[in-house]
C-alpha cells in the first residue's frame, strides 16, 4: 500500500499499534501525524474555533472552512492504515462530525460546544460491530489544541471492564 506523503513508515508502525490497543482494549491514540505536510494547521483550527466562540458563535461553524474537510479527508487515509483497510476509498463517513470549543472545568459558559458535561456512548456495540464481532465503525476524535485535565480531555473506558459494552 502506498501511504500519503504525511503518513511515513514510522506512523504506520504507529496504526499497527493503534489497531491493536482498538482490538484490545476498544480503544487506540494516534500520536506523529504530520498535519502541515497535509496541508493542515491545527493552531489556525483552534484558534478560529476560539474566535468563533469569542465572537458568539458555536464552533461547529469551523466546517464553514475547506481546511476543516482537508482534515476529514486526510482522517480516510489514517483510519485505512489504523484498520487495516485495502484503501481510503472502502471506508464511508458518516455524517456525524462536530466541533468543540472545551472550557476548563467549573466554567459557568453554556454554549454549544463548550463543554460535554455527561458520560456517554456514541454507538452502541450492535451498531458498530458485524455479527461475528468484527468493527464495522469507528469514531475518531482530533484534538486540534492541548488536550488537558482542565481544558476537558476525553476518559475512555476499556472493553474488558466495561459491563454495557454489548447492550444495545
Amino acid at each position: 500500500r502506498v501511504l500519503p506523503d504525511f503518513l511515513d513508515a514510522a506512523v504506520s508502525r504507529e496504526s499497527a499499534r493503534a489497531r491493536e490497543g482498538i482490538e484490545s482494549s476498544g480503544f487506540s491514540r494516534l500520536s506523529g501525524l504530520r498535519w502541515p505536510r497535509a496541508g493542515v494547521c491545527m493552531h489556525a483550527l483552534a484558534d478560529t474555533m476560539d474566535s468563533l466562540r469569542e465572537h458568539g458563535f458555536p464552533p461547529v461553524f469551523i466546517f464553514l472552512y475547506d481546511q476543516t474537510w482537508s482534515l476529514l479527508c486526510h482522517l480516510f487515509d489514517v483510519a485505512a492504515d489504523v484498520l487495516g483497510a485495502d484503501d481510503a476509498d472502502s471506508l464511508e463517513m458518516g455524517l456525524s462530525v462536530f466541533a468543540w470549543s472545551l472550557s476548563a472545568q467549573g466554567s459557568s459558559e453554556k454554549r454549544v460546544g463548550s463543554n460535554f458535561g455527561q458520560p456517554h456512548r456514541d454507538q452502541s456495540y450492535s451498531e458498530c460491530h458485524t455479527a461475528d464481532g468484527r468493527l464495522a465503525m469507528c469514531t475518531l476524535w482530533v484534538a486540534v489544541a492541548a488536550a488537558t485535565v482542565d481544558s476537558g480531555c476525553m476518559h475512555f473506558l476499556s472493553k474488558g471492564v466495561d459491563a454495557l459494552l454489548d447492550e444495545p
